[in-house]
């Protein structure tokens, strides 16, 4: 399993995407994106090697803070994972072939697939 998948991911400071396009490539990574820093956070994501409050609280509960490369590192990790999976296995769906070919993004996680469209 990717390191990545079903943890908690908190993202601050300038980043070289929006938020919330780095939010939904943390959640199509089969992790959770939250915007509260807690002893339940995962990852601390950042840019910046100031010293913040954020940062702070991350050293002190022991929490690995990482960069944004770092977190698509590990996204790429999960998704090389998942063409793993899949190659080879026959999938059989349960949306029209027709229509899912137009989805805008699926996502495999476990045995599920998801279709998005029109986000």
């Amino acid at each position: 399993m990717a390191k990545i998948q079903g943890k908690t991911i908190l993202v601050t400071g300038s980043l070289s995407k929006k938020r919330d396009l780095i939010a939904a490539d943390i959640n199509r990574a089969g992790a959770i994106f939250t915007n509260s820093m807690t002893t339940s956070v995962d990852y601390l994501v950042t840019n910046n090697s100031k010293l913040t409050r954020k940062r702070t609280f991350a050293q002190r509960y022991n929490i690995p803070i990482i960069t944004e490369w770092e977190l698509y590192a590990m996204i790429d990790e999960y998704r090389n994972e998942q063409k793993q999976f899949s190659q080879g296995k026959e999938i059989k769906l349960a949306v029209d072939p027709k229509k899912a070919k137009d989805a805008d993004d699926i996502t495999i996680i476990g045995d599920r697939i998801i279709f998005r469209f029109g986000e």
